[in-house]
């Protein structure tokens, strides 16, 4: 897991961009500040950095406040909050949900976990990053997290559902910023997890109605976990996919999703047996094929899309791929 570009989908983002252009902030902005590429709003299962996603919202909450996690949810339907899937629909109680839940999230995030974990009266819910965060960022996804347990848990019509919240506190205000959504329930941590302790009563109290489940609780057949492939190119060749999106890709932008050093990250490919040139290239190759093979616009659109920066250049990878001229292989896709 920890050679694995660290990957998120771009739902998990959506509920922040939103709120952001509601209070009068300039999402396209923000996300080119923290380089998060190419915002896939119309594709909310797109991956995207997960290190970029998190510095977005350490970029809002400088100019939100330390509360701003609180905020975004409580000003926020829950049914897209819990957009990990449409797999908490039709849930009879929070256990049910935050358990469906739990077992999606592979689907929707490489290196975030999360469990739900009894103990006497109740159970105790916990979300973890398998990978090293700075104390602001900890402490901000700690507030997500445990803000978004309390709404689940008060979909059940209890206005107090949660009791004692661990969170790493914000290294500048701690947690008395807070206090006003938890009360005297926040207790610091030096853990990277953040815990909420739920009573039993409140676990399994039944919604008052329920959405209509069209999944049965299972993720859409064909979708794979962020976790399937466990290479480093794997990973990366997602990322540069969605580089060319935005018409930049570059091995200092990979190296900084992948929280590596340049070095570390050709040290680390060239184990693997290939390097971001390589990489690159496979993903312009698999894109032009695919697009040839299926009729595609102008040839030079298509070339401006993979970042070729002549027409030329394309034609000559495609012999060098295929062996043949573009219009050759789109001929043949057309018989």
């Amino acid at each position: 897991m920890s050679s694995v570009v660290p990957m998120i989908r771009a739902a998990a983002a959506m509920p922040l961009l939103r709120w952001l252009h509601q209070n009068g902030h300039r999402p396209d902005s923000l996300a080119a500040e923290v380089d998060l590429p190419a915002l896939p709003y119309c594709d909310p299962m797109q991956p995207i950095p997960l290190l970029a996603a998190l510095d977005l919202l350490r970029r809002a909450s400088e100019l939100e406040g330390p509360d701003i996690c609180c905020r975004v949810v409580s000003e926020t339907s829950a049914l897209e909050l819990l957009l990990l899937g449409k797999v908490a629909l039709g849930t009879r109680t929070p256990r049910e949900a935050v358990m469906r839940i739990a077992a999606a999230i592979p689907f929707f995030c490489s290196h975030e976990h999360l469990t739900i974990d009894p103990i006497v009266n109740g159970a105790v819910v916990s979300q973890f990053y398998a990978m090293d965060l700075p104390p602001t960022t900890l402490h901000l996804v700690h507030q997500y997290v445990a803000e978004m347990t309390r709404t689940l848990c008060r979909m059940t019509g209890e206005a107090d559902p949660v009791g004692t919240v661990e969170m790493v506190p914000h290294p500048e205000f701690g947690l008395d910023h807070l206090r006003v959504w938890f009360g005297d329930r926040l207790v610091p941590t030096e853990r990277r997890s953040v815990s909420v302790f739920v009573s039993e009563a409140i676990l399994d109290k039944p919604f008052p109605s329920r959405a209509r489940d069209r999944t049965g609780g299972r993720v859409p057949p064909g979708f794979k976990t962020l976790r399937d492939d466990p290479t480093l190119s794997g990973s990366a060749r997602i990322l540069i996919g969605l580089m060319l999106d935005d018409g930049s890709p570059s091995v200092d932008r990979l190296a900084a999703y992948a929280g590596m050093s340049i070095r570390t990250l050709q040290r680390r490919l060239d184990a693997e047996g290939t390097n971001f040139t390589i990489l690159l290239d496979e993903v312009r190759k698999s894109r032009a094929l695919d697009s040839l093979a299926a009729g595609g616009g102008a040839l030079s659109a298509l070339s401006e899309e993979l970042g070729y920066a002549r027409q030329a250049s394309l034609t000559r990878a495609v012999r060098r791929w295929t062996g043949q001229a573009p219009r050759h292989l789109r001929v043949d896709a057309t018989r």
